[in-house]
């Protein structure tokens, strides 16, 4: 599987997790709802919460 270059940093990849709780909008079920950068430095991440997806760089909530 091929993933995809961090757009803030342009070194890493963002790797997708799942929290478990996988939701459907529409007819497409959504699996993974947190993806990471591999980069330690970058901290970049895309989280789903609800149907609306957060861009963070390192922000703790």
């Amino acid at each position: 599987m091929e993933f995809p270059k961090c757009p803030h940093c342009k070194n890493g990849v963002l790797i997708p997790f799942s929290s478990g709780k996988a939701f459907s909008e529409g007819t497409y079920p959504i699996t993974y709802d947190i993806w990471t950068c591999t980069n330690d430095e970058c901290q970049y991440h895309i989280y789903c919460r609800g149907t609306k997806a957060i861009y963070a760089k390192g922000e703790e909530e």
